[in-house]
């Protein structure tokens, strides 16, 4: 079951979505606020914890020039999370991103999510839903 970490009502138009590397995405959307989401880890030089938003370059076509009704963010536990785009007309668009804690156990493999929507930023913990991969 994939448990809800958070939900926002945007009713506006996509006018673009910008892929940040591999720690987050840009959504922009017609008079209104932009929201962002990204992962935010404090690395240290012997580890690698990220969220891989890569994959989201296969839907933008979908969403973009499309109105959005919803965003939600939903766990899938030890292997990342869901990013559910609810168009018009109940069609969803359901964005896996994977997330992987890479080093050799030391380290923290602390995880977290950066949801801003216009000036209010939300602050979501998903270590959990970290991938490890420990030497």
């Amino acid at each position: 079951m994939n448990k809800e970490l958070w939900k926002t009502d945007v009713n506006k138009k996509v006018s673009k979505i910008v892929i940040k590397d591999e720690d987050g995405i840009l959504i922009q959307v017609e008079d209104g606020e932009d929201l962002e989401i990204t992962a935010v880890h404090s690395s240290d030089c012997c580890e690698h914890v990220y969220g891989d938003f890569s994959s989201l370059s296969c839907h933008v076509s979908k969403i973009e020039g499309n109105e959005l009704n919803t965003v939600a963010i939903k766990s899938v536990d030890g292997m990342g999370f869901l990013i559910v785009f609810e168009l018009s007309w109940n069609q969803f668009v359901k964005v896996f991103v994977p997330c992987y804690n890479y080093q050799n156990g030391y380290y923290s493999s602390n995880l977290e999510l950066s949801v801003r929507k216009g000036s209010v930023t939300t602050a979501i913990d998903i270590t959990e839903l970290v991938e490890d991969h420990i030497d």
